[in-house]
């Protein structure tokens, strides 16, 4: 309401002016903000309000507070120069990115109160409160899958190996840095097409064919080949084995650069060849069970690990490892270590429920206690020459079985 008055008179005026819908704005306006509120403060990752000019923290939430180890009314005092480590001219330059909307995803390293440093990923982009611009950033704490990159980056380099993944959905490629090395591949982001152009032409149906028969068949997918490196135009001798995912539709293997393991075989005789060749396909097949363990590990820590559970025979399941033994002692040349299974006879089906593909992933350092039903002098060491662990006879001391248990369990 405006009241105005007539001049020379005793007389007012007065206008009325409806503001309904303005209110109504407001409080919508209102309704907003406290929306937004309660969801920055109480978001369970970290949330950062900056200043692209000046770089000034706006805001944080508590979670901000905790992460860093710092109070609230700290961090709004300080500027996100403070905490990451790059100079103050970087930061502006990649501040000035994410505000232009150029890029929005980067690694930095943030240092902490307690001056502790920790990789972080930062998703950001531009908005306005208040008419004000600001930059919005979600930070993630990613320090511990940095450094599981890096042992893994450091063991492959070591073993002279690299890992892959081919995903059949879209029929991309990654490839880790060990293994773009020995393809002699810089490029991160790659394709199929692109990787199979690498081996020589007289390999390359062989190799289409073995990857067929390991998704459509499930056979082994283990072969040796040559390729010419593009970055040296080198031809150099690989060796591959893969694992087929049918639940994601993604082939996952490990490549070896064994150029120099060729040229030496040249100089051995049949019989130490054969010999050299078993242990190094061994070691080959242990590396890959390596780095499966090393990815799992990763995906237990984000919390993303894929179990498939099932209800199966647990009978089958042990007379089918069982069988694979019994063939890869005959492979090593070891036919005259025997081996036993021993099953509840009275059951034949004994169903549990759990995922059987990793349970088929027996531990090769699992200890063996041998036990005889009696003791004779030679008993003790025939076994430990077998490959037990330790041997105990008959009749069983449990305290002395229990003591051996404790002992490697």
């Amino acid at each position: 309401i405006t009241i105005d008055m007539i001049p020379g008179t005793r007389k007012s005026v007065a206008s009325f002016l409806d503001i309904t819908e303005r209110k109504k704005a407001e409080e919508r306006l209102r309704e907003r903000e406290e929306h937004f509120k309660a969801l920055f403060y109480q978001n369970s990752s970290v949330l950062m309000l900056v200043d692209p000019e000046t770089g000034k923290i706006h805001d944080v939430n508590n979670k901000a507070a905790e992460f860093y180890g710092y109070s609230l009314r700290k961090l709004k005092s300080m500027n996100v120069q403070d905490i990451n480590m790059l100079s103050d001219e970087q930061v502006k330059a990649e501040m000035n990115k994410a505000a232009r909307q150029e890029r929005d995803y980067f690694i930095f390293s943030h240092q902490l109160a307690n001056k502790e440093i920790r990789d972080v990923e930062v998703y950001t982009g531009p908005i306005t409160i208040q008419g004000k611009p600001l930059l919005y950033s979600t930070i993630h704490d990613i320090t511990q899958e940095t450094q599981n990159r890096t042992r893994l980056q450091k063991g492959e380099q070591i073993a002279r190996i690299g890992h892959w993944e081919f995903d059949l959905n879209n029929r991309r490629v990654y490839a880790s840095k060990g293994a773009r090395n020995i393809y002699g591949i810089q490029k991160e982001n790659l394709d199929m097409d692109q990787v199979q152009q690498v081996p020589l032409e007289d390999y390359r149906q062989k190799l289409d064919q073995t990857l067929i028969d390991l998704v459509q068949k499930g056979q082994p997918y283990d072969l040796e080949f040559k390729i010419k490196r593009p970055s040296d135009d080198q031809v150099r001798d690989i060796h591959s084995i893969a694992e087929y995912d049918p639940r994601r539709n993604v082939v996952f293997g490990i490549i070896q650069d064994i150029t120099e393991r060729k040229e030496t075989e040249k100089e051995l005789n049949a019989q130490k060849r054969k010999e050299y060749l078993s242990i190094i396909h061994g070691r080959t097949k242990h590396l890959l069970q390596i780095i499966n363990d090393i990815v799992d590990i990763s995906k237990i820590e984000a919390n993303q690990l894929d179990i498939q559970p099932e209800n199966f025979n647990l009978n089958e399941l042990l007379n089918k490892l069982y069988q694979e033994q019994i063939k890869e002692m005959q492979n090593l040349n070891k036919s005259h270590i025997k081996l036993y299974l021993s099953k509840d006879k009275k059951k034949s089906s004994f169903h549990i429920k759990a995922d059987s593909n990793r349970l088929r992933k027996m531990n090769p350092h699992l200890p063996v206690i041998a036990q005889t039903a009696h003791a004779m002098e030679e008993d003790r060491k025939k076994c430990l020459e077998s490959g037990a662990t330790n041997y105990i006879s008959k009749p069983i001391d449990l305290s002395e079985l229990l003591s051996l248990m404790n002992r490697y369990l």
